[in-house]
């Protein structure tokens, strides 16, 4: 879905019973809706330019807390500004400043709650820590974000070659930060040791010492001189010697 235009969205302001501000009280209906519509269009442009212009988001929810009505705020004879810390992370909690820079001008904080849904991958099965990801691990649902600094994934074949680096309950959305590369050697297996030297190529079997992934580079001893060499994986199983 593109978000780059905001009837593109669906936003949903939900007013809940707290007390938002403490000051003076709105002067009427105009003004109070200004703030309102105001706060709605302008965390709808920043979840366009978190996202943006190509993305699956949709059902955008903003919750805002009920504005005192007895908040003595004058009418602003300018245009009201809003704005944001760029400090601050969606989804989740955000506080907009609305300021009346007239010559009469004053200033509140507004809070909300910002969520929304997209699609993510998802465990079908709990995952050990370490565990590689395999066909039947994952498939993808549409859920709703809540809180920031998670980083979701789309598509499955995102994780190919990858592994948990925790234990994953079934139905978890997989986070790319808790993901590293599958180790492709584990300690103690057997492994083809590969020597390469210019035209020549000797290939034998030797035992890993430590655990490897894609390119690192570990400790194997050769299983008939028991010389311990250094080897970069290259493969499951497989290792080069590095010359």
């Amino acid at each position: 879905m593109r978000m780059n235009t905001l009837n593109l969205l669906i936003v949903k302001t939900l007013a809940l019973p707290a007390c938002l501000l403490a000051a003076a009280s709105v002067a009427g209906n105009t003004l109070h809706q200004a703030l309102i519509s105001g706060v709605r269009a302008h965390i709808t442009e920043m979840v366009n330019d978190y996202a943006g212009t190509e993305s699956e988001l949709s059902d955008l929810q903003i919750k805002l807390n009920a504005i005192d009505q007895r908040l003595k705020l004058t009418q602003c004879a300018k245009p009201l500004d809003f704005e944001h810390n760029n400090h601050q992370r969606l989804p989740g909690r955000v506080m907009i400043k609305v300021s009346c820079r007239a010559q009469q001008s004053w200033s509140l904080y507004v809070p909300a709650a910002v969520s929304w849904e997209q699609n993510v991958v998802v465990s079908t099965r709990p995952i050990a820590r370490g565990q590689e990801f395999r066909d039947g691990d994952l498939i993808v649902q549409r859920m709703r974000i809540t809180q920031p600094g998670g980083q979701v994934l789309s598509s499955p074949d995102q994780l190919l070659g990858k592994a948990s680096q925790r234990r994953m309950p079934a139905g978890k959305a997989v986070d790319w930060r808790f993901v590293e590369q599958a180790k492709l050697v584990r300690k103690g297996d057997s492994v083809v040791l590969v020597a390469n030297s210019g035209s020549i190529l000797v290939k034998t079997e030797g035992r890993a010492l430590s655990d490897g992934a894609m390119g690192e580079q570990i400790r194997i001893e050769n299983a008939l001189s028991k010389r311990v060499v250094k080897a970069r994986v290259v493969g499951r199983g497989k290792a080069e010697v590095v010359l």
